[in-house]
């Protein structure tokens, strides 16, 4: 059976004196890094939708387009919130100011924007 071995910060994170001297690291800390910046932030994406205003656009385009953003970005009901008041101009920011409530998912949002 194998012994488990508990590690030690310094058995992964050289000193500053080992770090300094060992120049054979430094492919590899450079490759650590470059992977390090790929990943995706902590932060949460900001959904963008199309400026959506009923007198200049075609509203099933814009339905279609705002779907599939919705799909792929799944923002939660802070961000979705954002995202439609940032796009809804004219008339259809009064609709949106007078239809946005607690209940605010994708779903119910675009029920209740077919319904109109």
């Amino acid at each position: 059976m194998a012994q488990s071995r508990s590690w030690q910060i310094e058995d992964v994170v050289p000193d500053e004196e080992e770090a300094s001297s060992n120049t054979e690291n430094e492919p590899t800390q450079r490759l650590i890094d470059a992977l390090l910046n790929k990943l995706p932030s902590k932060t949460p994406n900001k959904v963008k939708f199309t400026e959506f205003d009923v007198s200049k656009i075609n509203p099933k385009a814009w339905i279609k387009t705002a779907q599939l953003i919705a799909e792929d970005a799944k923002p939660n009901k802070a961000q979705l919130a954002r995202a439609l008041t940032e796009s809804f101009k004219g008339s259809s920011a009064e609709w949106l100011a007078d239809n946005l409530d607690e209940n605010l998912t994708w779903e119910n949002f675009l029920r209740e924007i077919l319904s109109h």
